[in-house]
């Protein structure tokens, strides 16, 4: 009794700050300062939850989730993103009883049935709820927590990777070999890990090769950024006439 007093008390003194700075009158307010002045008046938070009846055969047909684990399959990961879901969340797990999930498709929250397009309708309602047991002309008090949309990823996605350095401190033990198998069948097995360093040492070595490291034959044969300038495969870089 007495931490209600004091609750009563607190709440009395909120009450009396929102009654002096309510305006005296509604004459000469628009429409939107005059709900903000209502909703402030009303509520400490200056938030007013907005209600609204629905007959039961309004409803889409829905069916109860709590045996479907609808909290922990899919209310505890979209609450993560969702602030509105996020507070139902909060209200399931510290309530002692909580709100009962109802929702139109049982057992498939995430809508991976191609078959069914239907949207997802969750609904959270009080255990005594019973919408089997109820005729169509039964009102019922609704009010919209979130609404959202998804859209399901493609199976296939075009990715790509990045590689930085800072030059010039850059060096030679900084640099990265990207090895991937000949065959996307096939894995990058240590056999075929140990033969792709192999010829990466030999192609290291054979790009370091100068002209004049090689016989006149194979001079043609030198990495594309050494182009021979005299001789029979002479690559002229100057224009001509």
């Amino acid at each position: 009794m007495r931490r209600l007093a004091r609750a009563a008390v607190l709440a009395l003194a909120g009450l009396a700050e929102r009654l002096a700075a309510a305006p005296e009158t509604a004459d000469g307010l628009s429409r939107a300062e005059f709900l903000d002045a209502a909703a402030a008046l009303v509520s400490p938070t200056g938030q007013v939850a907005l209600t609204g009846t629905t007959r039961a055969d309004g409803l889409p047909t829905l069916h109860p989730a709590d045996g479907d684990g609808l909290d922990s399959s899919w209310l505890t990961i979209v609450a993560a993103v969702r602030p509105a879901l996020t507070r139902l969340e909060a209200h399931q797990l510290t309530e002692a009883a909580p709100l009962r999930p109802w929702t139109n498709r049982p057992g498939d929250p995430w809508q991976t049935n191609p078959s069914d397009d239907r949207r997802l309708i969750a609904m959270y309602a009080v255990p005594e709820l019973n919408l089997a047991s109820m005729t169509g002309q039964t009102p019922i008090a609704v009010a919209a927590i979130d609404r959202f949309s998804e859209v399901i990823p493609a199976a296939e996605q075009y990715t790509g990777a990045a590689f930085g350095f800072d030059a010039p401190a850059a060096r030679a033990q900084q640099a990265i070999l990207l090895a991937v198998p000949p065959s996307a069948h096939q894995p990058l097995d240590q056999r075929m890990l140990v033969q792709i360093l192999t010829e990466t040492r030999k192609l290291t070595r054979v790009r370091m090769a100068r002209p004049v490291d090689l016989d006149e034959q194979f001079r043609a044969l030198t990495p594309s950024a050494l182009l021979p300038a005299s001789g029979a495969v002479a690559i002229p870089l100057e224009a001509r006439e």
